[in-house]
């Protein structure tokens, strides 16, 4: 598939998306995470997502169309299209805290976020009693995306809590987690500003 073809293809399939008040997630699973885990996490990852007048829409880069090499996703330029990497390791230097991820909400058009999996893996591991790690996934995918959306590196109740322990996991794995009204009400409005960017464009 051609640059400008795919370019085409990106920008319909987001404001597409938009119109339902939605973002498009181009994901690279360079952590090989099983394909039922990975698919049960972007279920709840997604169900947290419309809770809050969200919807999802998932793209595989491992699609040749969608792929730049390395596992890597194409880049679209695109601020309603967010790029999510399910990492083996942290590349960045400062990478020595417990997170289980990161995001850069700040840097360029905001779309940008990664998961370490094996530290999330490793927290899921040391509560062998609850067998939740995909629901584990899920969160950690919506706590990054959330940053993105909110445009800060904030964290707060909800889904945005930072450092989470058994009292969270028991929750996420209930599915009584999700954003606040004032964080709901911030995406939307970033979503907003991200359509007007996208449409000024065009």
């Amino acid at each position: 598939m051609k640059l400008g073809t795919l370019a085409g293809m990106m920008i319909w399939m987001a404001s597409a998306a938009a119109a339902q008040t939605g973002i498009t997630v181009m994901l690279s699973n360079q952590a090989h995470v099983p394909a039922a885990m990975l698919t049960e996490a972007q279920r709840v990852a997604g169900r947290v997502f419309e809770d809050a007048g969200i919807s999802v829409t998932w793209i595989d880069c491992a699609r040749p169309e969608f792929q730049a090499g390395d596992g890597h996703c194409k880049e679209t330029g695109d601020p309603m299209v967010l790029v999510l990497n399910i990492l083996t390791k942290d590349r960045r230097e400062a990478g020595s805290s417990g997170a289980m991820g990161f995001a850069f909400p700040m840097l360029g058009a905001g779309t940008h976020a990664a998961i370490l999996f094996p530290r999330l893996k490793q927290f899921a591991d040391s509560y062998v009693d609850i067998p939740g790690t995909a629901a584990l996934l899920g969160y950690a995918i919506a706590h990054e995306l959330g940053h993105l959306l909110l445009k800060n590196l904030e964290h707060g109740p909800g889904v945005m809590k930072a450092g989470w322990a058994r009292s969270e996991y028991v929750s996420m794995c209930r599915g009584q987690m999700g954003f606040t009204p004032a964080q709901v009400s911030q995406m939307h409005s970033g979503l907003r500003t991200r359509m007007q960017t996208l449409m000024a464009r065009n």
